[in-house]
């Protein structure tokens, strides 16, 4: 579940922005996997595809009662 909605890019092409937020409370290593994230782009064969332009995402620790954020690196593997 998420947010979509459509931008006007340069040359008037239409950017379809998509918005998910989620949390997820993890206990122990073994549990890591169920923040994966799956997402399904377009693809007909003819050439035609979306394309995952830009991906921000973060996790969020308590530590001795302060927040540490550690943001996803840019180089995140990204596989189809």
């Amino acid at each position: 579940m998420g947010n979509g909605y459509f931008e006007i890019g340069l040359g008037s092409t239409f950017i379809y922005v998509f918005e998910r937020h989620v949390r997820y409370k993890i206990i122990q290593k073994k549990g890591y996997d169920l923040a994966d994230l799956e997402l399904r782009l377009y693809r007909d064969g003819k050439g035609n595809e979306e394309k995952l332009d830009i991906v921000n995402a973060a996790t969020y620790n308590l530590n001795n009662g302060k927040i540490e954020v550690s943001k996803m690196a840019g180089d995140a593997k990204f596989t189809n």
